[in-house]
């Protein structure tokens, strides 16, 4: 019998993946069929639910893990979540911004934690986390106590007052939403970051031009923001390139960017990283 996880690489190299997404997108079964994939891939893992780290946090299982990851990789999980707080902390430094003095900060699409995790020490800012994913949200209110979490709706709006925030951030967030989405929440965004605060957030960029078709490399050379399988948006199976010019151009309307780092230059940052102020 064919692993799942196989098969759906095998659709992709055919280049029949599109036609099977929309013919289970129209079937109303697309959800269904993705969960599956995930719970395939999790499968494969040993579940880390019971295993504590040194901060003495439990880990999520490794469903969870993969929800938010695309891997059951408990190591990943916890580097990749480390290297990016210590990537948002020193890019606020940089602007002459202590952690400490921020008196709220939300993890925009805080999945299980995986960032939101390592504030655990910061004394200062109220910390928050929000999140599509209900049982995502269940297992955070449940393990991680520090921050006060919500779910939140595929559109806005977010359950907060406007200017609650001095700082708002978004790993990995973007990067599986359609364009129209995209634009929806940046808006939001703003709506609820003060003057003068920031935004974070990653995308997929040049780094991964290679992973594009010929038709798509030319239209993100050309500014145009790429989006496979937007039927899917909010899930990891929908996956959106944003050349730097087009950040640059659209997404931050009414804000001033302060900081782009490519992928590859920090230690596991695999996606670009831009850190946006507020006008």
């Amino acid at each position: 019998m064919v692993r799942l996880d196989r098969l759906v690489t095998t659709l992709r190299n055919w280049g029949a993946l599109g036609f099977v997404i929309e013919v289970l997108r129209n079937a109303g079964l697309l959800g269904i069929a993705y969960q599956t994939y995930e719970k395939t891939v999790a499968a494969k893992s040993a579940d880390a639910q019971s295993r504590s780290e040194a901060d003495g946090l439990l880990l999520p299982p490794s469903e969870l893990m993969v929800l938010v990851a695309g891997s059951p990789d408990v190591d990943w999980f916890l580097r990749f979540g480390q290297s990016m707080f210590q990537i948002l902390l020193g890019s606020l430094q940089k602007e002459g911004v202590g952690v400490e003095s921020l008196s709220a900060v939300l993890d925009f699409g805080c999945g299980c934690g995986r960032v939101l995790r390592h504030w655990r020490a910061v004394q200062g800012p109220q910390l928050y986390g929000v999140d599509r994913n209900a049982r995502l949200i269940d297992w955070c209110r449940g393990n991680l106590p520090f921050a006060e979490f919500a779910t939140n709706t595929p559109q806005p709006p977010l359950p907060y007052r406007d200017q609650s925030f001095g700082c708002v951030y978004a790993v990995s967030v973007f990067t599986h939403m359609s364009e129209a989405v995209q634009e929806a929440w940046m808006k939001e965004l703003r709506r609820i970051v003060r003057p003068g605060g920031y935004v974070l957030f990653t995308t997929h960029g040049e780094s991964f031009r290679e992973k594009l078709t010929p038709l798509e490399r030319t239209a993100f050379t050309a500014g145009n923001l790429i989006v496979r399988y937007e039927q899917a948006s909010g899930t990891n199976l929908c996956s959106a390139y944003h050349p730097e010019a087009y950040v640059r151009r659209q997404m931050s309307a009414g804000y001033t960017v302060r900081t782009m780092i490519p992928a590859g230059t920090r230690e596991a940052l695999h996606q670009d990283l831009y850190l946006l102020r507020r006008d």
